[in-house]
């Protein structure tokens, strides 16, 4: 895949028109592979009609994978410039089914995305394809976030904050409990907020309440460690393709935070 950009597909295997629903799996899961390495991709599914590819509709295409980065997954994005004969067509339903996710620094312990009629070129060569895809009329996308995580992401963004013990409440409330470096000391201290979406576009820590010992801290370090941690994630900011993103719920259980987000044709938010 070096020189290719991050929506191309390169296929090793010449696809034609008449290449079968296997031939198309085969070609798909081997590429993923050979870009990702072998352990990352579990699975590929592709569900299509006899000569998808000369009617160009095919039904379904789920991929699972593991342990990648967001920026990773062949999405939507600019088309190359294309050197050979392309076929055109539509996905109607496309799946990524991933454990370990790397979105924003943050680690996803799952995320699954799902997006409709999404529309692909193929490039078809002696020797090899190339596959790419341009456009994605809707969709929905979710990302479940470890408590523990959580923890990791805020001592790592807040210097002055420490050995942190997290409490996830339901409704997005957050309460933890560690060591805030107050000057040159280190005071037991405790740190409460909720977490809450931000026109649609970033995960905030909001009403942030930071206290050390039984005093509330200087405001200089209560502002800093909102402006460290915020925004958790900036959907503005992990993509650049021509679809839209709209986060639309925050949810948390004991041990985990789960964020929700619908796909659009519009672009790069709406």
């Amino acid at each position: 895949m070096t020189g290719e950009a991050g929506c191309v597909v390169v296929l090793a295997r010449a696809l034609s028109a008449d290449s079968s629903s296997d031939d198309i799996e085969i070609a798909i899961r081997e590429a993923i592979g050979a870009r990702l390495g072998a352990a990352a991709c579990r699975g590929v599914r592709v569900r299509s009609q006899p000569r998808a590819l000369a009617k160009g509709h095919i039904d379904a295409v789920e991929v699972a994978l593991d342990d990648v980065r967001l920026e990773q997954l062949p999405l939507p994005g600019a088309a190359p410039e294309a050197v050979g004969q392309v076929h055109r067509g539509r996905i109607e339903e496309l799946l990524f089914d991933v454990t370990s996710l790397e979105v924003a620094g943050l680690i996803a312990s799952r995320a699954r995305l799902a997006a409709r009629q999404v529309d692909y070129a193929l490039e078809v060569g002696q020797s090899v394809s190339r596959l790419w895809l341009t456009d994605i009329a809707a969709g929905e996308a979710e990302l479940h976030i470890g408590r523990l995580e959580l923890v990791r992401t805020i001592e790592h963004r807040v210097a002055s904050v420490r050995k942190l013990d997290l409490t996830l409440h339901p409704g997005g409330h957050v309460e933890a409990r560690g060591t805030v470096r107050v000057g040159a000391f280190g005071i037991r201290g405790t740190l409460s907020g909720e977490l809450g979406i931000e026109n649609g576009e970033a995960i905030v820590l909001r009403r942030v309440d930071l206290r050390a010992g039984i005093l509330g801290a200087p405001e200089a370090v209560r502002e800093t460690v909102v402006r460290s941690v915020n925004p958790l994630i900036d959907v503005r900011t992990l993509l650049d393709r021509p679809f839209g993103i709209r986060l639309t719920s925050v949810e948390t259980t004991a041990e985990e935070l789960t964020v929700s987000a619908v796909l659009s044709a519009n672009g790069p938010s709406t």
